[in-house]
This record gives C-alpha cells, structure tokens and sequence, in this order.
C-alpha cells in the first residue's frame, strides 16, 4: 500500500494537469479561418477567438471529438469579412437566421454579420452579446420588445448608425455599448435603467440629446465625450434630483430637466399651465407652440404624446418638491 502522502500527492498532480488541459489554448482551422479555442471541464469546446479575411465562418459540430458548445464574447472582433456564418447539421447548440448568429433557443444574439442598413433582431431575443454589432454598416436598428440585456461594448464600432429604438424591457445596457458610433444622433434610454455604465456613448460627436430616465440611480465615468461647445454640444434631460444634473455639471454639459417646460430651472403650476394650453391649441388643431427642447420636457411621463397627462404629473412633481419631497 502506498503511503497516503504520496496518494494525496499524485491526486493533486493529477487534478492539476487536469486543469492545465481545461484551460489550455487550441488551434482549429476551418475554411479561410482559424479558431481559438479551449476545452472546459466538462469536455465541451469554446470558441474564443477566430482570425481570416473569409467571407464564410463555419461552426462545426466536433472538434477532436468534443462538441462545440460555446462562442465567447468578442470571438468575432478581429473577423470583419465575415458575411455568412454556417453551422454543422449536426450542431444542436447555434443556429443562424437573417444573417443573425444565435444560440439553438434563439434567445441570445451572439453575432450580426449582415450588410443591410436595417436589420430587424428577431422577437424572443432577450439577450444581445458583446460585440454582436461590433463594425456593422447599419444605419438603423429595430431592438425587438423581448430585449432586457445589452453586453458590454455591443454596438461598438458601428460607423454608420444613425438611430436606434431602445424598448422598455431594457434594464441594463453594458459598459462602452455605443462607444464611437459618430452618426448616432438621438439616444431615449428607457425606464427600468438602473444604471448607465461608463464609457457608453463615448466617441459619438453627433449625439446632440440624451433623456434619462427618473430610474437611473447611477452614472459612470465619460459616457459623453466633452463637449467642445461648437461642433459638439450635447444636451442631457433628466428628472428632478437625478444624478443626470450633476453629471452634466461636473463634465460641463447643458442641462435641462424634464417637466420644466418653460425653462427657469424650476418646477411649477406654471409649467403645467403650459403644457395645458398647448394641448388644448393643437387639440383645435393648430400647431405646437412647443419647440424640440420644451416638447421634451412637456413629455413627464414620457408615453411620446403631450397631453392632460402629462400636466397632471407635472403638478403632482410640484408637489412632491414643495412638500420636500
């Protein structure tokens, strides 16, 4: 019998070179491309990286008789000719429809690699990856309604996009997701944000508003780039006592908070008035005597329309802020 040192020794090493196994970096190639990837403990494969000029990647079912269960996030960051991503028959973990890598529930978009300017994400995605978008010429992005999760850094890179429609499911949008999309314009982030991560819409010079909703509890570092006063100067609207002010003054950013429609800083029956008597113009059918700023200011409870509502909550905020509240 050997003595139990040496039994607990050998176990040891061997639950190392175990772990060193798992853990180790492997080479693939697949067509124009080659994969990096590792074997978990579990004996599955996950794709890590990849590197070609290929138009067409493909997912195999195996490698070295371990199944190809996972793609991490960024394994396509150096990969930008990629037009076509294929699957193995055989694979029962990715599928792909409308250009749309995902994984076989089709509840995560993993990677877009498609050329049209408007690509709609398929309904029942609620999760969209790392650098899903990352260099995509799209101008335009329909974010489907089943949508909560945005990853770190997912739109990045997208140098042609324009507008974007984020829906009210979203509640966490990662760190660095828009940053250095120049034509971006207009940014509405919806309630249920808890949190706007550092570095989000940095790098986007033609972002000239960004509401923020009464949710937002905390902002982090550099979500704007600094605005220089002439080409950049970006507005942010936010509710009263949001950290969104303090943002803005501590990175010299025009503010204005919503529900203060005619600007004096300050929040009362007057607004309301306002908002009121426009409501009743346009409901005669006569134009809006609001201008672009005010209108989004008018709209408190943000539903898109300014109407009675939307006075009615802007009395109830007077309240709250003359009772201290």
């Amino acid at each position: 019998m050997k003595p139990a040192g040496i039994l607990v020794t050998a176990g040891i090493l061997l639950c190392n070179t175990i772990n060193l196994i798992a853990n180790a970096d492997y080479t693939y190639y697949s067509g124009d491309y080659t994969i990096i990837y590792d074997i978990s403990g579990d004996n599955t494969i996950s794709i890590k990286k990849c590197s070609g000029n290929g138009e067409t990647f493909y997912i195999p079912d195996t490698i070295d008789g371990f199944p190809v269960t996972e793609i991490q996030p960024s394994a396509f960051v150096t990969c930008t000719n990629i037009r076509t991503i294929k699957i193995s028959n055989e694979n029962q973990y990715f599928s792909v429809r409308d250009n749309m890598l995902m994984n076989h529930s089709g509840n995560t978009l993993i990677k877009y690699t498609g050329t049209d300017n408007k690509p709609e994400i398929p309904y029942g995605i609620e999760t969209i990856r790392s650098h899903a978008f990352f260099g995509s010429q799209a101008e335009y992005i329909e974010i489907p309604e089943t949508v909560s999760y945005i990853d770190d850094y997912a739109f990045v890179g997208c140098t042609y996009l324009k507008s974007i429609d984020i829906p009210e499911r979203v509640e966490y949008i990662g760190k660095g997701c828009f940053f250095s999309c120049p034509y971006l314009n207009s940014i509405i982030l919806p309630q249920g944000i808890e949190k706007i991560c550092d570095d989000t819409f940095y790098a986007c010079p033609s972002l000239q508003e960004l509401i923020i909703p009464e949710s937002v509890l905390s902002i982090g570092t550099d979500i704007l780039s600094p605005p220089d006063k002439i080409s950049y100067n970006p507005v942010i609207y936010g509710f009263y006592r949001s950290p969104a002010k303090e943002y803005a003054e501590n990175n010299n950013i025009t503010y204005k908070m919503i529900g203060d429609v005619n600007n004096d800083s300050v929040i009362n029956a007057s607004d309301s008035s306002y908002v009121l008597s426009d409501y009743a113009s346009v409901s005669s059918g006569k134009e809006s005597s609001l201008n672009h700023s005010q209108a989004i200011c008018a709209d408190i409870n943000r539903d898109g329309v300014i109407n009675a509502s939307d006075a009615s909550a802007i009395l109830s905020k007077y309240a709250e802020i003359s009772s201290g509240g």
